[in-house]
């Protein structure tokens, strides 16, 4: 088994670049034919300590099956990886060096977006803006970490405002304290304009979908957060077909069952010190 380090901090790029970039994608390719991508991290779930179990719980995360088209670009996704990792092409064994595409085109829609330096960086931000600022009755959504820049707050006020139902569903317990801290410093503004905070406690709840309307569905690695907005690479999935659209909404949906609703009066009564402590750490966001 051949293994790469993805952008390895030497002393070369620790002097002269950023050593806050890295490669968050979640994508498993199989022969050009199969792919998988979400939010799962490959890791032994045992590989843990009872400390860390004690304190999150399980990870909830989701990963999507892709066959045809689609798992074809995110096999190149990965081999654009390893072009930038390796000076050059995978060897010829490794068959990324095929001529034509083993596969036929099935009945779902699904748009492949990658994003990060050197390579559409905001194509991830205003995928999701589209959605939300495009959604008439409906959005739903789940992120581990919410710590939104202006334009992703403000496109989901302005559908607040305008009459879409909108339930943000975020884990209860966070594995980083200070974005946990920093995203409570959004949820008065969002509260007071109606939104609906769920706060999810049968374990960390990693997972990083949208569906708006019922029509459109976001699944991958992307949390709605600046890193991942403008730092990070990361690689998600825009589904358009009404019955996977319809899934990714019913994990969604079960996820409520476990959830505790922020009550907006009792958050907006919260100490004052708990108020002050979340705007301050607000302040370094975008470094989060």
């Amino acid at each position: 088994v051949m293994c790469l380090p993805s952008l390895p901090v030497g002393r070369i790029r620790a002097r002269l670049g950023r050593i806050d970039v890295r490669n968050h994608r979640k994508v498993v390719a199989i022969d050009g034919r199969i792919a998988y991508c979400g939010s799962l991290n490959l890791i032994d779930p045992t590989n843990t300590t009872d400390t860390v179990a004690d304190a999150f719980g399980p990870w909830v995360d989701v990963m999507a099956r892709i066959e045809g088209p689609a798992a074809e670009t995110l096999d190149m996704v990965m081999m654009h990886d390893w072009i930038a990792d390796c000076d050059g092409a995978p060897p010829e064994e490794s068959g990324w060096l095929r001529t034509e595409a083993p596969y036929t085109p099935g009945d779902s829609t699904v748009q492949v977006v990658s994003s990060g330096p050197g390579q559409s960086p905001r194509a991830t931000s205003d995928m999701m803006l589209t959605m939300i600022f495009g959604a008439h009755r409906e959005l739903v959504i789940t992120t581990p970490y919410f710590v939104p820049n202006e334009s992703v707050l403000t496109s989901l006020i302005c559908a607040a405002r305008r009459g879409v139902h909108i339930r943000l569903i975020l884990p209860w317990r966070l594995d980083s304290r200070l974005v946990r801290l920093a995203s409570y410093a959004f949820y008065e503004d969002l509260l007071s304009e109606g939104v609906e905070i769920h706060r999810f406690k049968a374990g960390l709840l990693h997972t990083k979908t949208i569906t708006a309307d019922g029509e459109l569905a976001f699944i991958g690695s992307a949390n709605m957060d600046r890193r991942s907005f403008d730092l990070n690479y990361e690689t998600s999935l825009f589904v358009f077909t009404d019955d996977e659209v319809q899934k990714v909404r019913e994990i969604q949906l079960s996820y409520l069952s476990d959830s505790v609703r922020v009550d907006a009066e009792e958050w907006r009564n919260r100490p004052f010190k708990d108020r002050v402590v979340s705007n301050a750490v607000q302040l370094f966001s975008p470094l989060l």
